[in-house]
């Protein structure tokens, strides 16, 4: 009860950290003869948080994960505080990195356990986990369609939450046994699309599309191992061919990408492996174009979604692409990408020419900008910002 009480108290600005919100109206060209240098983004608001990305936004408020097992409400359109609530862990550094997300009247953050506070208020609604078991319900990616919360574990369960209440709808053991990480990329038109990293000998994986309302298995899809190497997933994306074509996008461990056709894991066409060993690949798609990062220095590929055929290849002078989920995107017109250096990259999606290089005007950006409206929302490492494209 103790513990529950801890979770749910709403906590006061003034009580936990001292938070400074600047507002910005300057406007900074980019100088097309000098690609290679990063310019300062323009920055609407920015407040002073240990922010992570990327955050979960709705028409007034956007809502960040911070390193100190907080979640923060800001207003979005000028930059105060709202309100801030925790998941109750202690320890200096967040559990797990993944987005919030937004759904009925809450807003559900991942803290090891999922803990949803009300949107407008912060007032804590519910938990679902238990701090001393091996589930983990709010370590990796988690998903919603707006009235129901679809996550995994690392014990290889899945399952469904009502988003309100946070009751129980059902529960999937997929792969059981702890080590068995379980993370829920996309829910669309009644399925739930997964992917179960299994222990063993080696990592091994599996791709799971269940249907959303029972946790049944529509199919799944296990990833073959090449030349007896190691072969978890890395990731998914959902998209449609240039022809319209739904796909699950799939990349291994090794590198190796492939496409399976959304209604029955029809295998479309494969990507080869590259030369580098434990390649951890982050995947967007947007027009018919997938783009993949990877280890290997300075480089993000671009695919034909049609045919896996390469379109371009980019090399940059910002380092790597940093590795998980939020640090590359795309929309109908460009790609973008988060180095490790904290600058951010923007890419024509049909050429690969570089468009934009931007920095944060302190510290360094956490993913790339998800937003709308003119006004989009990242994390930075000491800082939560709005910016203006």
């Amino acid at each position: 009860m103790r513990l529950r009480r801890l979770i749910g108290r709403r906590i006061a600005a003034s009580a936990v950290l001292v938070v400074a919100v600047s507002v910005t109206t300057s406007c900074h060209a980019f100088d097309a003869t000098s690609p290679g240098e990063p310019r300062a983004a323009h920055v609407i608001w920015q407040v002073a948080l240990p922010a992570l990305g990327p955050p979960a936004f709705d028409d007034s408020t956007v809502y960040f994960s911070l390193r100190t097992h907080l979640i923060v409400a800001v207003n979005r359109a000028s930059g105060s505080v709202r309100w801030f609530g925790g998941s109750g862990l202690g320890g200096s550094s967040l559990t797990v990195e993944e987005t919030p997300v937004r759904a009925t009247d809450v807003v559900v953050f991942g803290d090891w356990n999922l803990t949803a506070f009300d949107a407008k208020t912060g007032a804590f609604r519910w938990v679902f986990g238990d701090q001393f078991s091996g589930d983990g319900p709010g370590l990796y990616m988690f998903q919603t369609d707006g009235t129901t919360i679809y996550t995994g574990s690392a014990t290889g369960g899945a399952f469904a939450l009502d988003a309100a209440s946070g009751r129980l709808l059902w529960r999937v053991d997929l792969v059981p046994g702890k080590g068995n990480q379980v993370r829920a990329y996309a829910v669309r038109d009644g399925r739930v699309y997964l992917t179960v990293r299994h222990n063993g000998l080696r990592f091994a994986g599996r791709v799971y599309v269940l249907d959303a309302r029972t946790g049944a298995t529509i199919w799944s899809y296990e990833l073959p191992r090449a030349d007896g190497s190691p072969n978890g997933t890395n990731g998914i994306v959902l998209c449609q061919s240039g022809t319209g074509r739904r796909l699950v996008v799939v990349s291994f461990d090794d590198g190796r990408i492939a496409a399976l056709d959304a209604a029955d894991a029809t295998v479309q066409w494969t990507i080869a492996a590259r030369s580098i060993q434990n390649d951890d690949r982050n995947m967007a798609a947007a027009a018919g174009i997938l783009i993949a990062s990877g280890l290997s220095p300075d480089v993000v590929d671009a695919y034909d979604l049609e045919t896996g055929a390469m379109r371009w290849e980019m090399s940059s002078t910002q380092g790597s692409v940093e590795i998980g989920p939020g640090h590359v995107s795309a929309d109908s017109s460009v790609a973008r990408v988060n180095f490790t250096n904290g600058v951010i990259g923007t890419y024509d999606l049909r050429t690969g020419a570089l468009r934009d290089l931007l920095r944060a005007p302190t510290s360094f950006f956490t993913n790339t900008p998800v937003g709308d409206r003119g006004a989009y929302f990242l994390g930075g490492w000491d800082h939560a910002f709005a910016i203006r494209l």
